[in-house]
């Protein structure tokens, strides 16, 4: 009887887990605090992302949402289902600003790293003194090993470095503000 039970249970939290995966919402816009009416069938809540920052992950219900930014201006974002876990970038663009959803890859590694190019261009930049680029609209993967290794030099730009200890998968979002490359570094968890 008790073996059911622990079974039952078991199952019950699998179904009621693996219905919709997380989604962390990040703000790459100069707009702060960034105002978002997060809707789904059945409900709305309201969420605050400063400038540069994330949400947080948190879980969606089994079913598809919208993110709607209070601001004037910025696009809205349709969620689909998924049970996969996702991250939801809110990036500028020469016009205005532009959503991405992009998978999340949080690792079970000490330290992960991937860079994100989110400018409308091709970027140069170094990594612990070797020259490398990532091509308009791409993603790629470093190798790493420690926190010190979390950190880039965009070409003409100064050294920017993740400046929390904690082991986690980390991303470095490339965006463009007047010519000048910025790094964001937000944690994939």
């Amino acid at each position: 009887m008790k073996n059911t039970i622990i079974f039952l249970f078991t199952v019950f939290a699998q179904m009621y887990f693996a219905n919709a995966g997380n989604i962390n919402v990040v703000n790459l816009t100069q707009e702060t605090p960034l105002k978002i009416l997060l809707t789904n069938e059945s409900s709305e809540h309201t969420l605050s992302v400063e400038s540069r920052s994330s949400s947080r992950p948190f879980k969606l219900k089994d079913a598809p949402a919208s993110l709607a930014p209070t601001a004037k201006g910025l696009p809205n974002l349709e969620i689909p289902h998924s049970e996969t876990h996702r991250i939801a970038v809110l990036f500028p663009t020469t016009d205005s600003a532009e959503w991405k959803l992009i998978p999340s890859e949080a690792s079970d590694e000490a330290w992960s790293f991937r860079i994100i190019n989110l400018t409308g261009e091709e970027v140069k930049y170094t990594h612990h003194g070797k020259p490398l680029e990532i091509g308009k609209d791409e993603e790629t993967k470093i190798e790493v090993g420690k926190q010190k290794d979390i950190a880039l030099t965009p070409s003409g730009g100064e050294l920017t470095g993740y400046r929390f200890n904690e082991p986690c998968s980390v991303i470095a979002f490339l965006t463009k503000s007047q010519d000048k490359i910025i790094v964001t570094f937000i944690s994939d968890l």
